[in-house]
């Protein structure tokens, strides 16, 4: 393999050939199940109630999955075309102690220190608040835009993100308020849950003006 240049884990190996040794130690034989109308409805968690209409579920969510995937891409092209001159000093320090909290965090779940764990992903402690700073960038583009757009996030569409964003992870969302769900967002991504959530509604609103091709195909 080869990999990525520019690399931001390990400069040294931007764009270098790499050669991986791999030692299989079983192979698992997968058998094709039918399908019928009970897989439909157990494979779709009862979205899907019969065979007939499974392969309509299954476009609708792999269709699902390429929106979210552009969304993305839309982000990362406005990112990359924007130049920041400069980042707010409150914006910056607020985003590096943000990244370094998720990070120590993290440390202590794996029962491992701050260092040993930026070692395991191949990196220093420069290389995770440039992560900080990047997300600084992020917010500042995205509130850049939403001056210019007028947009703005309310109650209800913050207390919904804030649902989506926690439902994987944590149970009876549903149920809680707003300043529990903020609680819950806080202690699992230790970040600011407005600036992230208010973050995802601008990245909505570049997604949804983005003009993409082959969306259908």
């Amino acid at each position: 393999l080869q990999f990525p240049d520019p690399y931001p884990n390990n400069p040294d190996l931007a764009g270098k050939d790499v050669d991986f040794t791999v030692l299989v130690r079983f192979i698992r034989s997968v058998t094709i199940p039918e399908l019928t109308d009970e897989f439909a409805n157990e494979y779709s968690e009862g979205e899907c109630t019969s065979a007939a209409d499974f392969k309509e579920y299954m476009r609708k969510s792999l269709y699902e999955e390429k929106v979210d995937s552009i969304a993305d891409d839309a982000w990362e092209s406005v990112v990359d075309n924007t130049e920041v001159e400069k980042i707010a000093k409150g914006e910056l320090d607020n985003a590096v102690k943000e990244t370094m909290d998720n990070y120590k965090s993290f440390a202590e779940l794996s029962g491992c220190s701050v260092e040993e764990l930026l070692e395991s992903f191949g990196m220093t402690e420069d290389d995770a608040k440039e992560v900080g700073e990047d997300t600084a960038k992020d917010r500042m583009i995205a509130k850049t835009i939403a001056a210019k757009e007028n947009i703005t996030m309310d109650d209800a569409t913050y207390q919904s993100l804030l649902i989506s964003n926690l439902a994987d992870d944590t149970d009876g969302t549903d149920n809680m308020s707003v300043a529990e769900l903020e609680d819950a967002y806080t202690s699992q991504y230790a970040e600011n849950p407005k600036e992230a959530m208010f973050l995802e509604c601008v990245k909505k609103f570049v997604a949804d003006n983005a003009v993409v091709e082959g969306l259908d195909n």
